[in-house]
C-alpha cells in the first residue's frame, strides 16, 4: 500500500474516480447545459388568499391607511377572478354585488 505523500496528482484522481464513479465522472455536454427541471406551478404556486395575507403583512400598516392599503392590494389581486362562488384559495375574491362590475 502508498503512501499519500507518494500518490501523484494523476494517480489520486485515478483512485477517485474507482472508489466514487458517480462524483468523478464528467456530465455529458447535454446534461450540463440542459436547464435544471424546474418543479410545476400547481405545487409552488401560492392561493390568492395567501398573496393577499403575505403582502398586506408586508406592506400594509395598522389602522386607518393601511386599512386603504389592503383594500388596494385585494383589488390588484383580484382583479379578473372575481366569482360568486370562489373557489378554494381565492375567498377573498367573493363577489358581493351581482352587477358584475367589479
Amino acid at each position: 500500500m502508498r503512501k499519500e505523500a507518494n500518490v501523484t496528482a494523476k494517480q489520486a484522481g485515478e483512485i477517485a474516480r474507482r472508489a466514487y464513479p458517480g462524483l468523478c465522472d464528467p456530465k455529458p455536454a447535454a446534461a450540463a447545459s440542459a436547464p435544471a427541471p424546474v418543479a410545476p406551478p400547481a405545487q409552488t404556486a401560492k392561493s390568492i388568499d395567501q398573496l393577499y395575507e403575505e403582502r398586506a403583512a408586508a406592506e400594509c400598516d395598522k389602522g386607518l391607511t393601511g386599512l386603504i392599503c389592503r383594500e388596494i392590494l385585494n383589488n390588484k389581486l383580484c382583479n379578473g377572478h372575481w366569482s360568486d362562488s370562489p373557489p378554494p384559495g381565492q375567498k377573498r375574491c367573493y363577489r358581493v354585488d351581482n352587477s358584475g362590475g367589479n
